[in-house]
């Protein structure tokens, strides 16, 4: 087994999180911002500010998360092999500890409805998986 290529790890992180808050801005800036706002609504909170702060949180969270999903992918490339098939496993499992359950744990305290959880989800997924391919594509050992 070799040792993880941590400058790799890096570069193809900051990648992946990139191509996270590109799609994070499709999915949920645009397609899922009016149903996320409304349950927020109905929450009596206030709809999420789109700040220039905000935005800066969520770009330094999609890198930190990037880094994470392709060290991850590094981390599994000795046991199942380079590539895109091994790189969206790696999406996955993250998409699992990351997004799944903790939609799980906010749709079990009826907070948001059901059906914005599952396509939160379902988008989650979509763009764990693809960023992680992505970033994965800049790394080598």
């Amino acid at each position: 087994m070799g040792k993880i290529n941590w400058a790799r790890v890096l570069s193809g992180g900051l990648l992946a999180g990139v191509v996270m808050f590109a799609l994070g801005f499709v999915f949920y800036g645009m397609w899922l911002s009016k149903e996320f706002n409304a349950a927020m609504q109905a929450l009596g909170r206030p709809p999420m500010a789109e700040t220039a702060g905000t935005m800066v949180f969520i770009l330094v969270m999609s890198l930190i998360s990037g880094i994470i999903a392709v060290w991850f992918y590094a981390a599994i490339r000795p046991r199942f092999g380079p590539g895109p098939k091994t790189a969206a496993c790696a999406g996955f499992g993250v998409w699992v500890i990351g997004g799944l359950l903790p939609t799980i744990w906010y749709a079990s305290l009826d907070l948001f409805p059901r059906a914005y959880m599952a396509k939160d989800a379902g988008a989650g997924l979509v763009l764990w998986v693809i960023a992680t391919v992505v970033g994965a594509w800049a790394y080598k050992e």
